[in-house]
């Protein structure tokens, strides 16, 4: 929630200039931390960044390979290399683009709808997209490379 307050703050600040110059700028976020799948969480954040990797990354790879799958897993962990040539951040990058392939697949699956009510689907959906959000920011910000290995560690109750 930190980096969105504090990164969303700076691109409202940067609209308000642009307005003193009579630029309009577009906005870069649209509620992200009400975001019920990691695909809409996607089609939330950094939309500026989103577009530009969308025209010029994913599409391009798309077009080459004809697999969304691999397009999608390959653009984010450049994208994660590109924030931080680290451990971490390549597993943000797998994270991020496996999750968006098994959304992908998982919605073009033949089923029934769940019997529950949409409010409780959305509720449980920005609960399960915010925590792994959240997950995979810590790891991508571990310290160290041992830190990293001791967090994911804690996970399954070993102690390095």
């Amino acid at each position: 929630a930190f980096l969105y307050v504090n990164f969303s703050g700076f691109t409202d600040i940067a609209i308000g200039s642009g307005w003193m110059f009579n630029l309009k700028l577009t906005e870069n976020f649209h509620f992200p931390l009400l975001s019920h799948s990691i695909q809409n969480f996607w089609q939330r954040w950094h939309l500026s960044l989103s577009k530009f990797i969308t025209a010029y990354m994913f599409k391009p790879m798309l077009r080459r390979t004809g697999k969304p799958a691999l397009s999608l897993v390959v653009t984010f962990t450049l994208i994660g290399l590109w924030h931080n040539v680290s451990v971490g951040y390549f597993f943000w990058g797998v994270g991020h683009g496996a999750a968006l392939a098994l959304t992908m697949y998982y919605r073009g699956l033949k089923r029934p709808p769940l019997p529950m009510p949409m409010i409780v689907r959305r509720a449980g959906g920005i609960v399960i997209t915010l925590t792994f959000v959240s997950l995979m920011s810590t790891i991508a910000n571990q310290p160290s490379n041992r830190d990293l290995a001791r967090y994911v560690a804690s996970f399954v109750g070993v102690h390095l």
